[in-house]
């Protein structure tokens, strides 16, 4: 019994031998029989694929016509390169070229000798109106309380700029210009306080007291009107200030003939090719102080 679990034992062993060794040299085949080999060479190593598909452009753009209306002309077709600036396609442009005739001679009729002279006479007529309203303004509230009201008006608007500089430049010199346009706007201030009183107890007497006329027998004679207090018995004279609406409506005028001027005048310039101005034309006018009127010595700053 011995003997034959050995012999069972050699030949199982054996036969594993014999499967490993028989293995290898079957591995052995196929691997060296799957190996390409060539003979080594130098130069360049190109590698290539091949395939279907779309090709996409780095960088697209879309464009379009600023107006509408049939296109004549297309100067490219699909896949042409082009350069910025170039025409790709142009739209019809009769009806363009008939606006831009007919706007032509509309242009025309307005720059003529006719349309300039009457634009002339427009704004001749817009300054006598200025004149006019400014006169009227004037009587009312007196020239130097309107000096002194448009100064201020002014030097609001350049201290204003002189604050606005100084936020982005912070310079000494931008901070004096700044102390120089409160001082500036300081003083119009005071001297507009100043003529104001002048105005209650000088100009409103001066010019708006009544006076009444009469003939005698020696001719005509003027006279202040006065009038008596019913209680007191008292003479007082009769004077007729102007009333807060008076004055607005003064003021009003003023500044509309003021804006008719501006808007006449730029119409001008346009007729005949002049610079305009982006602020509205400034004009300068003489003032002229009411007689009897004494009134206190001012520096021009």
């Amino acid at each position: 019994m011995a003997i034959v679990i050995a012999l069972a034992i050699l030949i199982g062993a054996g036969g594993y031998v014999y499967l490993r060794l028989t293995s290898s040299k079957t591995t052995s085949v196929t691997t060296g029989s799957s190996l390409q080999t060539t003979k080594a060479i130098t130069g360049d190593l190109v590698l290539f694929a091949s395939g279907s598909g779309t090709v996409s452009p780095a960088a697209e753009s879309n464009f379009g016509f600023n107006s509408s209306g049939p296109v004549s002309e297309i100067n490219v077709k699909v896949g042409d390169q082009v350069k910025a600036g170039q025409v790709l396609a142009q739209l019809d442009d009769t009806q363009a070229k008939i606006d831009l005739a007919q706007a032509q001679v509309a242009m025309d009729k307005l720059t003529s000798a006719i349309a300039i002279a009457t634009a002339k006479q427009t704004l001749a007529n817009a300054q006598s109106d200025f004149v006019t309203a400014k006169q009227a303004l004037v009587y009312l509230i007196s020239p130097e309380v309107l000096y002194w009201e448009e100064k201020i008006a002014q030097r609001e608007q350049i201290l204003a700029d002189a604050q606005s500089a100084n936020q982005t430049d912070t310079s000494d010199a931008a901070k004096q210009k700044v102390t120089e346009a409160e001082k500036s706007l300081k003083y119009a201030q005071d001297s507009l306080t100043y003529f104001q009183e002048v105005y209650k107890s000088e100009y409103v007497p001066s010019t708006f007291t009544q006076y009444r006329t009469t003939k005698t027998p020696r001719g005509t004679r003027t006279e202040v009107v006065k009038i008596v207090d019913e209680t007191t018995g008292e003479k007082t004279v009769l004077i007729y200030p102007p009333t807060e609406g008076e004055i607005g409506i003064a003021r009003a005028d003023y500044e509309s003939a003021k804006g008719s001027v501006a808007e006449a005048q730029a119409y001008l310039d346009v007729l005949t090719g002049a610079d305009i101005p982006e602020e509205p034309l400034a004009r300068t006018w003489s003032l002229t102080s009411k007689p009897n009127m004494r009134l206190k010595p001012l520096n021009t700053t």
